[in-house]
């Protein structure tokens, strides 16, 4: 079952469209992991700068990326970002090599990211990505 590998692996990379989505999608598993002595990467593509209503972007990027060095010190993982423009995501093949060079480097047994018919257009884009 899919569960067992999961479980069973020494290295796992979760790529999120934008901070926090790593989080969501995968924080109890990866904090598990961790537990059990795996190492866990998440990937974010996007700070998710511009999901705030009332926040300058870049006032909110920095916000995020605290946030996000805040939960993967909880978590126990290690945290990577891409830089890429929040709602502007490319799904193009020069940022696909951008991640695969990331999957190459880290060589993880599981990769986990976003469901590919998500609502969210930066969602899919991460699912193809990835």
């Amino acid at each position: 079952m899919i569960e067992d590998r999961i479980y069973a692996a020494s290295s796992i990379l979760v790529v999120g469209a934008h901070a926090f989505d790593a989080e969501v999608i995968a924080g109890p598993l990866a904090a598990a992991a961790v537990k059990r002595g795996a190492s866990v990467t998440f990937l974010h593509l996007t700070m998710g700068e511009q999901g705030h209503p009332c926040l300058i972007p870049a006032h909110y990027c920095v916000q995020k990326e605290e946030e996000a060095g805040r939960a993967a010190e909880r978590l126990g993982v290690k945290v990577r970002s891409l830089g890429l423009r929040d709602a502007f995501l490319p799904s193009d093949d020069e940022t696909a090599l951008e991640v695969c060079d990331i999957i190459r480097e880290l060589k993880p047994e599981i990769v986990i990211t976003h469901w590919h018919g998500s609502w969210h257009k930066d969602h899919r884009a991460a699912a193809h990505l990835t």
